[in-house]
């Protein structure tokens, strides 16, 4: 008996010391990291940060040159070998050497393998304040989080919007981080229905998003440390679609940055989206015709109210066997489409651009497949046109998409996309001109 309980305290101490092992393995990569991918080109900056949380490894990852911010890892962590993933996919497999971790990462578009390191560093100090507030819309509380600069003047801010879906207040964090190093107050939040804030963004309107802005600004001008008469609106896709509704509702909004916001209405967009991406893809344009005539039979039925919905079906049901029905979203049943045309399909950006009197910056890339740029652009020079607002920029980035990357062809030097060269300074030059920030 005596025995048995010796080995047992035995055992004991050695599962204590193996936990003990592992987790001072994991704490191994705790703190601020920074490096470099290694390509032919030159390198691009990453930035890593690792904490330990109940035995487990957490982190996450920065690629500033790819508007890449926090974004959550998977971490294994086994000796000294660290993986860790990011969400779309891509494997960083490196081996950590004291305040060194170095290894492999395959290239977004496949077909390179390039070196990258990361060394343990101080973290620097930001240069403003994070505070999560919470703002009223039509009887619902949105949750955000504001930046406000550390210099002690009264800051001009800007209201950031996302694009489609469920986005929450990280899809705009790069910008908001970005746009507060550079002294401009922001403000991020999660849309209606995701992160913290009550509602449901897929029963909103354009005026209800727009209503949603207009209160974010309201909020921002509330604030003592923000010059109400320097707050401004950036929209992103389908942000950029609001921001020029809620300018065209208030004379509070200083300026808009619209970022690849379409100037037609969503279902002329979804139509202009199939195509291009089916051209881009290799179909045949006998293909792209086909599947343009069953969204237009779409949208009619929408439109009609339902109207023709036997006939939809029988065309949906004879293209079951062709490549293109997925690309056409396929209407399944007619609660598919009628409340969606009647909340946002439908909606005409023209009138609401035809009221907007504030400076206007519309950035758009060349390459965009999801909004179409060409018409958006003529659209705004029209609209605003009729507004009497002299105060436009508009922007056309070559060889950019719709999130103003630019991708590296088969042959290139460059293997990780980045922003287009002078962007990011297009808008805070912009921004400095339009509501100057004061030192």
């Amino acid at each position: 008996m005596k025995r048995l309980v010796v080995m047992g305290l035995l055992w004991s101490v050695l599962c204590m010391l193996w936990a003990t092992s592992l987790f001072a393995q994991e704490k191994q990569l705790d703190g601020h990291w920074e490096g470099a991918i290694t390509q032919p080109a030159g390198d691009v900056k990453i930035m890593a940060d690792f904490t330990t949380e109940s035995d487990t490894a957490k982190g996450t990852f920065s690629l500033p040159a790819a508007a890449i911010f926090q974004w959550p890892l998977r971490i294994v962590h086994a000796s000294s070998n660290v993986k860790f993933r990011l969400p779309n996919g891509t494997l960083f497999d490196g081996e950590l050497q004291g305040d060194i971790i170095s290894g492999k990462v395959p290239s977004p578009t496949g077909g390179h393998i390039d070196p990258f390191y990361l060394k343990r560093k101080p973290a620097a100090a930001l240069p403003y304040k994070e505070e999560e507030v919470r703002f009223q819309s039509g009887g619902i509380t949105l949750v955000g989080t504001l930046r406000l600069p550390l210099t002690k003047s009264r800051h001009p801010a800007i209201f950031l919007l996302q694009g489609s879906g469920d986005a929450d207040r990280e899809a705009e964090s790069f910008y908001a981080d970005y746009f507060a190093r550079q002294g401009i107050a922001t403000l991020v939040y999660d849309k209606r229905g995701t992160g913290s804030s009550g509602g449901d963004y897929r029963d909103e309107s354009f005026d209800d998003f727009a209503a949603d802005a207009l209160a974010g600004v309201h909020y921002l001008q509330s604030r003592t440390e923000i010059d109400a008469k320097r707050v401004g609106l950036r929209g992103r896709s389908h942000g950029g679609i609001v921001a020029p509704l809620a300018a065209s509702l208030s004379k509070d909004i200083a300026f808009i940055i619209n970022v690849s916001g379409a100037g037609v209405p969503p279902y002329q967009q979804v139509t202009y989206q199939a195509e291009a991406q089916m051209r881009r893809d290799g179909f045949s344009e006998t293909e792209i015709a086909e599947a343009v005539a069953y969204l237009n039979l779409k949208w009619q039925v929408a439109r009609a109210g339902g109207e023709g919905w036997d006939r939809l079906q029988a065309a949906t049901q004879n293209a079951r066997n062709k490549r293109w029905l997925e690309r056409a979203q396929p209407a399944e049943k007619l609660e598919d489409i009628v409340p969606s045309w009647k909340l946002q399909m439908e909606y005409d950006p023209m009138p609401a651009l035809e009221k907007v009197k504030c400076p206007v910056l519309a950035i758009f890339g060349e390459l965009d497949t999801l909004t179409p740029v060409a018409e958006t652009t003529a659209n705004y020079r029209k609209g605003l046109r009729v507004a009497g607002n002299k105060d436009v920029t508009i922007r056309v980035f070559p060889s950019a998409d719709h999130a103003l990357l630019v991708w590296p062809k088969p042959n290139d030097q460059v293997h990780w996309p980045v922003l287009a060269a002078g962007y990011l300074d297009a808008m805070t030059n912009w921004i400095n001109k339009h509501a100057a920030v004061r030192k």
